[in-house]
């Protein structure tokens, strides 16, 4: 790379009357005099050319195409079949069981946090945590997360097949 090219002039260390991407571009005056708005035509203004020159028919597609058909009672049956219900919902277990997870982890966090006496023990209890203990905490939730995980879907699976063997 040569000298001169390593070394870029800007407008502050070199100030020049040159444009460049750096100046600004100037404004254009506005006017005071309010333009009238466009109006489009509401009807056309000259004579309208034969329907035949404005919409060309290809004779071709109007040979090979069929009438429809009357409407089918077997459709209808078809739909109304899937339509029916195979009995009450089911219920979502998944939504259950991280719901009541969910629900405890709230009260342990608000039994702590309600009392100053049990925020001071367990804040102690983290601050003395060792390395070790602090990871095998974090494998233990960890686990229970994956368990928790595994144990709604086997009930989901469990539930599908029990479904597929019931139709």
């Amino acid at each position: 790379m040569k000298e001169s090219e390593s070394h870029m002039a800007t407008n502050a260390e070199e100030p020049t009357d040159e444009p460049n991407e750096t100046t600004p571009l100037p404004v254009p005056e506005q006017t005071t005099e309010m333009a009238e708005p466009a109006t489009p035509p509401l009807a056309p203004t000259g004579p309208t050319p034969p329907a035949e020159t404005t919409l060309p028919v290809d004779t071709s597609i109007r040979q090979h195409a069929q009438p429809a058909g009357p409407w089918s009672p077997a459709s209808a049956a078809v739909t109304a079949q899937r339509l029916r219900s195979s009995g009450p919902p089911p219920v979502r277990w998944g939504g259950i069981i991280w719901g009541a997870l969910l629900i405890v982890f709230a009260v342990v966090t608000l039994t702590i946090v309600s009392s100053p006496a049990r925020l001071a023990d367990v804040t102690v209890w983290i601050a003395t945590l060792t390395p070790g203990a602090a990871l095998a905490v974090w494998i233990a939730v960890l686990g229970l997360l994956i368990v928790v995980s595994a144990l709604v879907a086997a009930i989901s699976a469990a539930q599908r097949n029990r479904s597929r063997r019931l139709r």
